[in-house]
This record gives C-alpha cells, structure tokens and sequence, in this order.
C-alpha cells in the first residue's frame, strides 16, 4: 500500500505519535532537571542521541509533512499563514502568561515589587513570544534547584516557524505543486548540511540547529510531495534500523537516524487501525504536553525537593498531560476555530464595478 491511499483525510494515529514524542521530551528533561545541567540521558550512551532530541525529530518530520500538505490544500496563501499563526501563537503566548505572570510571583523568592520590575521578566514574555529573543529564566525563580530554567523546550519553536516560512515561500513561488523542482532545491539543503558533517566544519549555534532540524523536516516534506511512490509494509521496518547501526560514528549518522524515524514515524502514523484510532479523534494534546512540560518539572522539584529522575518523571507526568488537555480545548482549538473569521477580515474584497 503506497502512502497517498492512507493520507487522504484525517484517520490516523498522528496524535498519538505526537502525544507520546511529548511525553518522551518530558521524560529525556527529567534527567538534568533533577540532576542538573549536562546530566546525560541513558539513551545517549548507547545512540549518542537523547530521546529528548529523537522525538524533536518526530514533530519535525510530521510537521514537514503536514504543513507541506496543509499549503498544497490551502485556499490562499492568507489562509495557510493564519492557519500555522493560530497553531503556533496563542498556546504559547497563554503559557508565557501563566508562567511569568501567575507561577513567577507566586513562587519567587524576590519581593512582587523587584519582580515586577525586573528586566528580564519584560524579555521573558516579549523575547520568547517574539519566538527569537528566548529568555528561560525569571527573576527569583528556581535559583536554588539543579536546572534554574522555568521553560526550556520551546527552544524549538523558532525553527518550527523558520520551516514554515520555508514552506510558504516554496508556496506562493508555486515550487510546492512542482515535486521536481522542490525536491532539487530540498536535495541541495540536505547536500550541504551533510557537506559540513562531513568536513566537521562547527556552525554558529542557530545556524547548527537549522541544519539538524531542517534534516527531519525536508523528509516529511519529500514524504508528502513524492506520497505516491512511499511504499507503506512492515518489513522495510526492520531495514530501517539497520540504517543507523550502519552509519554509526560517520557524517551520514544523523540523515540515518532521521530517515529510519521518519519511516517508523509514517508507518505507526497510518498502519494500524480499530482502536487506536479514536485517540485521533478526542483532540491534539501534544503541544500543551511540549510547552508545559519543562515548567512543571522545575515545580516538581521546587515542591517536593531533591528527586531522582524517575521521581521527576512521575510527578509531573499527570499535570502535565492534564495541561496538555485544557490547553488544546480551551485555547488551542477556539484559537483556530477563527481561522476563517480572520481570512476573511484580512482578504482585500473586489470592489463592485459602477457603470
């Protein structure tokens, strides 16, 4: 079965693959949240790679692939930029509020006048609402536990909207309905970031993290405009992760990792069916698990003292995901139920013709 008979409409289990990559970051941050900064997940030993950063490559690959899908089915280029504005912007800027506004005074060990007044709280909420100038830490707050930062994943955030932006100006260019053309320009992304591995030429640090993050994204990207030729069986999983074992310790590692967890992705993603299937259905809790996650943590460890990871991890687990859940139906989804009311408002209308 190829991938474009399973990606026709909204039967998947895509949720619950983004669902458990969130819990998964949780999990991988419970380690130098607890323990303190540089403090390595047991996965790292052995792959080099945190679980934490594996699942960042899953929402990367599933975002290459859905917003490339989400252009290619959008009515206009207005309603494709509100639609990702609405996704991105209004989860996060309620979770600045709550953190900086309500958790911060509440748990800071300055006075609320110092507080209030401090610098860095004005480049907490504008900086990472701005998704460019980040600031994790506020004043006051976890200045005695391991890790000092309150937010920490929504690091991520800014390359998300970077892969965006790279979608919509293949978009309104009309590359994004020419599979040929784009797949060149993707190919030759994708050919000098491995260049620079395997030269081992060091990045500024964003400029790094573009090169690693796109790697995931242009996959699903490619997924999607050559879906018709993806061939959707269970035993390419098996050759999937031979591709990492292979590529070990060389320069192609990285592109191996991605293409074996995009295959793995695709396949959970769209393979199995019956009950599986109606998580897809009760909503996409993922991003409030993503961006509430690292704060919980940190509270975890604020309350209830020194811990162990695993302590972490069961702590704050069930807040989180209780988060996760109010934050998709109270704020996420109204949030994009105006996508349309807002199209329409910023849509030039024709003006009628007098006679």
């Amino acid at each position: 079965m190829y991938l474009n008979e399973l990606c026709l409409g909204k039967d998947n289990n895509l949720n619950l693959v983004r669902v458990i990559a969130a819990s998964a970051v949780l999990v991988s941050h419970a380690y130098p949240i607890s323990l303190g900064p540089g403090t390595p997940e047991p996965l790292s030993y052995s792959t080099n790679i945190s679980l934490g950063a594996l699942s960042v490559y899953v929402f990367f690959f599933i975002s290459g692939f859905l917003i490339t899908q989400s252009f290619d089915r959008s009515s206009s280029w207005r309603s494709f930029f509100v639609a990702r504005a609405l996704r991105l912007m209004p989860g996060l800027i309620v979770s600045l509020i709550l953190v900086g506004l309500v958790v911060g005074p509440l748990i800071t060990t300055w006075s609320l006048g110092s507080y209030f007044t401090d610098p860095k709280l004005l480049r907490f909420m504008i900086g990472n609402a701005s998704l460019i100038f980040m600031q994790y830490e506020l004043p006051g707050v976890f200045e005695d536990l391991p890790y000092h930062a309150i937010v920490g994943s929504i690091w991520t955030l800014f390359y998300e909207a970077f892969c965006y932006a790279g979608v919509f100006i293949l978009g309104i260019s009309g590359l994004i309905h020419r599979p040929v053309s784009t797949t060149i320009i993707l190919a030759s992304v994708l050919t000098a970031g491995f260049m620079c591995d395997l030269l081992d030429n060091e990045m500024p640090w964003r400029l790094g993290y573009i090169q690693t993050l796109t790697v995931p994204f242009i996959l699903g990207m490619l997924a999607y405009l050559w879906r018709s030729y993806v061939f959707m069986v269970w035993w390419l999983l098996p050759l999937a992760l031979i591709l990492p074992v292979v590529a070990f310790h060389t320069a192609s590692y990285h592109l191996a990792v991605c293409l074996s967890l995009s295959y793995w992705t695709l396949w959970f993603g769209y393979i199995p069916k019956g009950t599986i299937r109606h998580f897809n259905k009760i909503g996409d809790y993922s991003y409030g698990i993503y961006v509430y996650a690292f704060p919980v943590q940190g509270l975890a460890v604020n309350f209830m003292g020194p811990q162990s990871p695993i302590q972490n991890i069961l702590y704050s687990l069930p807040p989180t995901v209780l988060l996760g859940v109010l934050s998709w139906h109270l704020v996420e989804k109204p949030a994009m139920a105006q996508k349309n009311r807002i199209v329409n408002l910023i849509t030039p209308t024709a003006r009628l013709r007098t006679h």
